[in-house]
């Protein structure tokens, strides 16, 4: 099957990788998913060359992947499929915190605050 991925991973201040890819991959979801997880995660043996030239953090609790037309975050167990208008508005929410403070709310903390509270 054709999947068109996009890994968006926030990063340090208010900034976030988003990292696109076109893939056939005879793979589920759930298992694409899977995938994902193992080539954008420092240390999991299974990294993918885009990820280590990106020198960007782990993907991680609360971060989005696309496939094709659906969103999916990433849980503690697994992911949950989300609207669109979810991740933007989380995205937007995220940036918004990561400027209080005086900049020193991270982008993964920021979309923590917003899934858990503080």
């Amino acid at each position: 099957m054709k999947y068109e991925i996009e890994v968006l991973i926030p990063q340090k201040g208010d900034s976030s990788d988003s990292i696109l890819m076109n893939l056939n991959l005879e793979m589920t979801r759930s298992q694409v998913l899977e995938l994902m997880f193992g080539w954008f995660n420092h240390g999991s043996g299974s990294e993918c060359q885009i990820f280590l030239d990106r020198k960007c953090r782990s993907l991680s609790v609360n971060d989005f992947v696309r496939l094709n037309d659906e969103w999916f975050q990433c849980r503690s167990m697994g992911w949950d499929k989300v609207d669109d208008s979810l991740v933007k508005n989380q995205i937007e929410q995220a940036k918004a915190l990561c400027g209080q403070g005086n900049g020193r709310v991270s982008m993964w903390s920021a979309l923590y605050t917003l899934n858990h509270g503080d």
